[in-house]
């Protein structure tokens, strides 16, 4: 899908954060019609996940635990596909920070906690 009028040149709409005041969300003018023409919440969130991470989410009474993530809704990954932050800006919405990368098959020895990761002395499977 072929968003028009959006890049480098295009002024980005501002959001204000809910829960976060003088904090503001960019997204592309398109992308925000969208948004308003499907009927969503108005107001955004920061999640925070810990003290370095957070999302800007929105209320979602179908989701597990109400929230879901704006920058998931607007790039509409496929089941094995993840949003990444190009300049780790998670209040960047805009397209030219946002793209979709296939999710790592998990393997046995990332399922380890790390400090038993190579070590000589664990023994897998007993």
């Amino acid at each position: 899908m072929t968003i028009p009028n959006t890049g480098p040149d295009t002024a980005p709409v501002t959001i204000p954060l809910t829960n976060s005041p003088g904090d503001y969300v960019l997204m592309d003018p398109p992308d925000w019609d969208a948004w308003q023409a499907a009927g969503m919440p108005q107001a955004l969130y920061l999640n925070r996940m810990t003290p370095t991470l957070s999302y800007v989410a929105y209320s979602d009474r179908k989701a597990p635990g109400g929230l879901s993530y704006a920058a998931r809704w607007i790039m509409k990954p496929g089941r094995n596909e993840r949003v990444r932050f190009r300049t780790r800006n998670r209040l960047d919405l805009r397209r030219t920070n946002l793209r979709l990368v296939k999710r790592q098959a998990r393997t046995p020895q990332a399922d380890q906690p790390t400090a038993l990761r190579g070590n000589p002395n664990h023994r897998q499977g007993n």
